[in-house]
């Protein structure tokens, strides 16, 4: 996180350049990828596939295609099970912690 200028997770919403969010979405794909045996495998590749999405759809907002892979992906990582292990994987990665924490 620190290459994008982030110290934690909560700062995601502070990320307003289209390609450092896709940069921090492929670390995130690749991450899923590299420990695809893990339990958070699925919602750190959905987290991550959101976000190049979304940095995608910031250089071309009107592309359906994209916006249905982000509504895919954003149902994915809702459905029981994922979520969960999304919140999870937040409790336990100290860089998803709340501030202060």
């Amino acid at each position: 996180m620190i290459s994008v200028g982030l110290k934690n997770a909560k700062e995601l919403s502070n990320i307003n350049d289209a390609s450092k969010l896709g940069q921090l979405g492929d670390g995130f794909v690749q991450a899923s990828e590299k420990y695809s045996d893990s339990e958070y495998s699925e919602p750190v590749g959905l987290m991550g596939k959101m976000m190049t999405t979304a940095s995608k759809l910031d250089k071309d907002p009107d592309n359906q295609e994209l916006q249905n892979e982000l509504k895919s992906a954003a149902e994915q990582a809702a459905k029981p099970g994922v979520a969960e292990r999304a919140d999870e994987f937040g409790d336990k990665c100290p860089a998803f912690a709340p501030s202060g924490s």
